[in-house]
Formats: structure tokens, sequence, C-alpha cells
């Protein structure tokens, strides 16, 4: 439902979108606001948030706080790096987003 809400065109109404616009008539309406030109432009502009926060935030304080010695590598929304620097990694990230957004993700942490 979040996926069609979020990322369809508003004049795609099926039955969970307008469940969704039912129970939080308000969050849907700025939805609708943001997407009234172009359904894509929400995608866009939560892709630049997240850019922001993972690269001009996370990657720029694990650098500076660091001088430069954890390798970090991005891919889309994750920030790669060594296995002695991954808590590391996670404690920045967590306190970003929570300053960023006001909630600490569930990071998930894989092994390359």
């Amino acid at each position: 439902m979040m996926m069609t809400v979020l990322f369809s065109d508003n004049r795609y109404l099926p039955p969970l979108k307008r469940l969704f616009r039912q129970n939080f008539p308000a969050i849907y309406g700025l939805i609708k606001i943001i997407k009234r030109r172009e359904h894509r432009a929400l995608a866009c502009l939560l892709q630049s948030i997240e850019s922001e926060i993972v690269l001009h935030r996370c990657c720029k304080r694990i650098w500076d706080e660091y001088n430069q010695e954890i390798p970090v590598f991005t891919i889309h929304d994750s920030i790669c790096t060594t296995p002695q620097y991954v808590e590391v990694v996670r404690s920045i990230m967590g306190n970003e987003f929570e300053k960023s957004i006001g909630l600490r993700p569930h990071l998930k942490i894989e092994n390359y």
C-alpha cells in the first residue's frame, strides 16, 4: 500500500490507497500536492533527502571525525566499510538519521 500511495499517479486510486486517504487525510493531502504535476516528484525528493543524509552527513562525519582513516564506499543508501569499522559506521548512521528525521533506523549489516 505504501509504495502505491507514495509513488503512483494521483489519479490511480485502488482500494488500499483510498483506505490510506481516509485514515490519514492530512498526510495523503501533502503527498498529493507534492505529486500534483509529476507523480515521480516525491520519489526524487525522497532520494535527495536520503543522499543528503548518507553522503553529506554520515560519510562526511566519518571522514572528518576519523581523519580519513575509515574507508567508506556508498552503494545507494548503504555505506560499505571494512569489518573493524562496522560499528563506528552503524553508530554514526543511526545518529545522523535520528538527528535528521527524528527516528533511528534499523540498519542491516551484510558481509561481502
